[in-house]
């Protein structure tokens, strides 16, 4: 009897561990995806292809916003911090080549745009930093056909989304 008693009570230990692990994940959500655990960061957006337009040249709208893919010019933007927003046409070009774009909404707090230029002057290309003023939430991090925005800076969720994409557009470029 002293055994079935040890069973029962090691099946009850597990059941509320198993009901705590519920409760916490309905709770407050499930983890963010990490590269590590084979997710993809982000939200995929279908691809508008690749084709190159004149400066100024009108073409149909993005399905994204910012855009992930489509429409965009021959030049490309610098690799870096930008203090002014680039055109959805130029970015663009910098995600075929295996680019990552973070955006903020300008006005952000100073303490969160420090926070993003740290994340940025870690590398000496492939991203870029840049105020976007169409954003519907405060940050938006871009690669060619993925977006993910959120209100809240979110380190991890940042470089996880940089790991996950960088070098990975359709036209890879050395950096």
């Amino acid at each position: 009897m002293n055994q079935n008693k040890k069973i029962i009570a090691f099946v009850i230990g597990i059941l509320i561990l198993v009901g705590v692990v519920v409760f916490v994940t309905f709770k407050y959500g499930a983890p963010p995806a990490s590269v590590e655990s084979g997710l993809k960061p982000g939200q995929g957006v279908a691809d508008q292809g690749r084709a190159h337009i004149k400066l100024g040249e009108s073409h149909p709208a993005y399905d994204s916003l910012p855009p992930t893919s489509g429409w965009h010019y021959a030049d490309t933007a610098k690799w870096g911090i930008h203090e002014e927003p680039i055109e959805d046409e130029l970015q663009i070009h910098n995600l075929e080549h295996g680019g990552i774009i973070i955006q903020y909404q300008p006005g952000i707090d100073q303490k969160t745009l420090e926070e993003l230029k740290n994340i940025v002057s870690g590398y000496k290309t492939k991203v870029i930093l840049a105020p976007y003023p169409k954003l519907d939430k405060k940050i938006a991090l871009t690669a060619w056909t993925r977006i993910d925005k959120f209100e809240e800076f979110d380190e991890q969720r940042i470089t996880n989304f940089i790991k996950a994409f960088i070098n990975k557009g359709p036209e890879y470029i050395p950096g």
